[in-house]
């Protein structure tokens, strides 16, 4: 949240307003802010100003607006997480998508940034704006560039995908590298350091690996994802110049080259589903590599 922000709740309507003493929000919860605020939901990101009521239904998370003006930014686009939209009666799914909400008086103003939103048995695509009323949902139109870029999303941090900290074995279990003292190592060349992707991860539109390792004796890594079929294969190799140091690096995803393709040829595509990553090492006798984290994000 923005310094100075300060997030209310509440259990019922009856009740008064008290600050947010803990980072765990409960279905049926009432939350209140008057700057952005972001929530995780389930795997979705939900970026939020105004006054929100959460829930569960039939296997969606419920995000009911409150208050007029109430404004929010959803990306659950290649999740898990359905999301339910609403404003008393009125009712808006999302399954797969990028949207920005904003409640009036009796209606709700959609733009469908990605994928799609259902409502009154009509669907919304991606790049179309309605508004949607008692009457059904109106007659689309473009997005305007303001509207594909709102400013409830300036300064937003980046929705997370993937995370290994590696204090504990990943969920898809490593088979190559070890654990040790909270990262994962590897050493000698052409050692593997690689764990199973659980649950699959989906390779959505601006999603980056971001990790920090370091390196020794270390020519070069090579870094790659696997598809579920594990035919599908994509990575690049890094020259290692620093030696000993903790180093950040960054990958778009989409840039990565399928291992068989050569120079200029096919990247990853979108909303392919992966289930392994793999890094592996290059450089002298007694090389090593070691991974203090591990993420995927979108941006």
């Amino acid at each position: 949240m923005p310094r100075g922000a300060r997030l209310q709740v509440r259990d019922s309507d009856s009740e008064s307003w008290r600050e947010a003493e803990s980072a765990a929000l409960f279905a049926g919860t009432f939350l209140r802010i008057s700057d952005p605020a972001d929530l995780t939901l389930g795997d979705a990101l939900v970026r939020f100003e105004g006054t929100l009521r959460l829930g569960w239904s039939e296997g969606a998370v419920c995000v009911d607006f409150i208050e007029r003006k109430t404004r929010a930014w959803c990306d659950n686009l290649g999740g898990r997480t359905p999301l339910r939209l609403g404003l008393r009666e009125l009712l808006a799914y999302m399954d797969d998508g990028v949207a920005c909400v904003e409640a009036g008086s009796s209606s709700l103003e959609i733009a469908c940034i990605e994928g799609s939103v259902r409502a009154a048995g009509a669907a919304l695509e991606a790049g179309r704006f309605a508004t949607l009323s008692a009457k059904g949902l109106a007659k689309p139109r473009d997005l305007t560039a303001a509207e594909r870029q709102p400013r409830l999303i300036a300064g937003m941090a980046p929705r997370r995908l993937l995370r290994e900290d590696f204090t504990e074995e990943p969920a898809g279990k490593l088979y190559g590298g070890a654990l040790q003292d909270g990262l994962v190592r590897v050493e000698g060349p052409g050692a593997l350091l690689a764990f199973d992707i659980s649950p699959t991860l989906i390779a959505v539109k601006g999603a980056k690996l971001r990790l920090r390792y370091r390196v020794m004796d270390c020519s070069s890594i090579y870094v790659q994802f696997l598809g579920e079929d594990v035919r599908r294969q994509f990575g690049s190799e890094f020259t290692q110049r620093k030696q000993g140091q903790w180093l950040e690096l960054e990958i778009r995803l989409d840039s990565l080259p399928y291992d068989a393709a050569g120079a200029g040829g096919e990247k990853m595509p979108p909303n392919l589903k992966l289930g392994k990553f793999q890094c592996y090492l290059r450089g002298e006798r007694n090389c090593t590599l070691e991974i203090d984290w591990l993420e995927v994000v979108r941006e």
